[in-house]
């Protein structure tokens, strides 16, 4: 079985957090927190976090 990405998000103090608990692009990533998540800010994290080997298409094109 694999996974691509898998986030956990959680409400804490009227803000949303996620934390990447899988990521089949790059095992290193996992653990990695964001703050409000989006598609568009997972994606460039993933980007970022493969030296941009990896390009995720992106929702917000503007």
């Amino acid at each position: 079985r694999f996974v691509d990405i898998a986030i956990r998000t959680i409400k804490e103090n009227k803000e949303i957090k996620g934390e990447l608990m899988k990521c089949g692009y790059s095992l290193a990533m996992e653990g990695v927190k964001l703050s409000n998540p989006t598609w568009d800010t997972i994606a460039s994290a993933v980007s970022m976090g493969t030296g941009e080997r990896i390009e995720l298409d992106r929702r917000n094109h503007g």
